[in-house]
């Protein structure tokens, strides 16, 4: 018990340790921001003129939803009911998820390792990179959110088939 708590002490002492040396400052760094016109943009009204910001204003909900998806920006000012819908969208995509990936382990776990394999390449190659071609060119940039919503559908119904074809 003793030692564990000298590894735990240890590990916190070198975890506080990296952390103060990543807070070190950055002179003259420009932050890049996106923001949609409208009341965000009257939000930060009076920043417009500060060097410390490269404001980038956009129409639409698209090249905002492209902005999360990409690691240009450091900071995006969204409206709210744009984070409703991500977040909506991947609490309907988590329990399939958790099925889908509970049921791979299940068939691994029984030497099952091919069928488990099957399972993994049909939910990324077979139903994740269509959906995510098909869904963007339709639906636009929420079409990255909401490809992985239905290509883990779509697995869960491949998975529940074969693990009952496996069980029975």
């Amino acid at each position: 018990m003793k030692s564990l708590k000298k590894l735990f002490t240890v590990m916190l002492l070198i975890f506080g340790l990296l952390l103060l040396v990543g807070c070190g400052e950055e002179d003259n760094k420009t932050y890049k921001v996106l923001l949609p016109s409208g009341t965000p943009l009257m939000a930060v009204g009076g920043l417009l003129d500060d060097a410390e910001f490269d404001f980038k204003v956009v129409n639409g909900q698209d090249p905002l939803i492209s902005g999360f998806t990409s690691a240009e920006y450091d900071m995006i000012i969204a409206p709210i009911n744009l984070g409703t819908k991500f977040i909506r969208i991947a609490c309907l995509t988590t329990p399939f998820i958790a099925v889908n990936v509970q049921k791979m382990y299940a068939l691994q776990s029984i030497g099952k390792g091919k069928e488990a394999l099957f399972l993994g390449i049909v939910r990324q190659g077979v139903f994740a990179i269509p959906s995510l071609i098909i869904l963007t060119h339709f639906v636009g940039a929420i079409g990255v959110i909401a490809a992985p919503l239905i290509s883990d559908g779509l697995t869960f119904v491949v998975t529940t088939i074969l693990y009952k074809i496996t069980y029975t």
